[in-house]
């Protein structure tokens, strides 16, 4: 009897030590169990005004608008948004771990994003302003035509 007693206050200490060596990024320092102890990630929506913009979290992550970019750790992040003939938008996008601890995988609160949404209207790109109608001639001076 006591060998069982054993056994399972040993297990209920190993699991509750294995529960505390979750990481602030969400994954585990033990090889092979990070996903198991991470937060479910998040997902932000992207809208722009046109749409068809190009929304990027890095180099390596992008999509086109409408669309929604994934975010599996806490942390500051920049999302670019740009389009051909229009100004560039970058937004600041704060992702954050959940307030509670240890939950089995998929149960357990996710990661947050703020803003929940991003909704971008991106500027035409306006022509160099102080040229008014005065145009290059062939040889170089400024005149009318």
């Amino acid at each position: 009897m006591s060998r069982v007693l054993s056994v399972v206050v040993f297990g209920s200490l190993a699991l509750s030590g294995l529960a505390g060596c979750s990481s602030s990024s969400g994954t585990s320092d033990l090889p092979g169990l990070g996903s198991v102890f991470a937060p479910k990630a998040a997902t932000l929506a992207v809208t722009s005004d046109p749409p068809g913009a190009e929304a990027r979290l890095s180099p390596t992550s992008s999509c086109r608008t409408p669309c929604a970019l994934t975010f599996d750790k806490p942390g500051e992040f920049s999302v670019e948004v740009s389009r051909e003939g229009h100004v560039t938008q970058t937004v600041p996008v704060r992702v954050s771990a959940p307030d509670s601890g240890f939950s089995l995988p998929g149960t357990g609160p996710g990661l947050r994003v703020e803003p929940a949404t991003l909704a971008v209207g991106l500027e035409p790109v306006r022509p160099a302003a102080g040229r008014g109608s005065r145009s290059p001639r062939a040889d170089g001076r400024a005149g009318r035509g």
